[in-house]
């Protein structure tokens, strides 16, 4: 009965490693300096860009925007917290924009690969209503570093093809930290 007791205590005292890390994460990404320190890569801005947080990670948008960034937005995360870099990256692409889109009615679906300093990369261009907003996104997935990356462009439709080549710029100059 003793060691019942004791077990007990100890599985009811312990926590999830998972939600110890998520939550170390959280604090390190909860000011826009820790985001930038956290990240494992640095990119170029355009002339007349700003970078936001937003939901704990960096956001890049034309200065156009203001704290509106949401209405035109860029983000590059890395993709290795959900997936093995022993998959394909075709394979971790189709499965993180199935993963992502599932739940919203997406249409005009453009689906292609082709070749950049990254080698393959794989392109994903959709549109979806919010309300009576009608937004284009872009999800081009690269492989960078031992890692697999994913850039997400999003856009009011209206603003979209304007700033579309930014953000593929942005990818592009992805470097290591030294």
């Amino acid at each position: 009965m003793r060691y019942v007791f004791l077990l007990i205590i100890l599985l009811v005292s312990c926590k999830p490693t998972a939600i110890i890390n998520r939550n170390a994460i959280r604090e390190k990404t909860s000011t826009l300096k820790g985001a930038i320190d956290y990240q494992d890569f640095t990119v170029s801005i355009p002339k007349g860009w700003q970078i936001e947080l937003d939901h704990g990670s960096l956001t890049y948008s034309s200065l156009k925007f203001g704290k509106e960034y949401y209405r035109n937005m860029t983000k590059i995360y890395n993709l290795n917290y959900k997936f093995d870099t022993s998959e394909t990256l075709k394979k971790v692409s189709k499965k993180d924009y199935n993963q992502n889109t599932s739940s919203i009615g997406i249409y005009n679906i453009n689906k292609f690969a082709y070749q950049t300093k990254f080698g393959d990369t794989y392109s994903y261009t959709f549109s979806y209503k919010i309300n009576n907003t009608i937004y284009k996104t872009n999800r081009t997935y690269f492989a960078f570093n031992n890692s697999y990356y994913c850039m997400t462009y999003r856009s009011e439709k209206a603003f979209f093809d304007t700033y579309f080549d930014k953000a593929k710029a942005i990818m592009l100059s992805i470097n290591t930290i030294e």
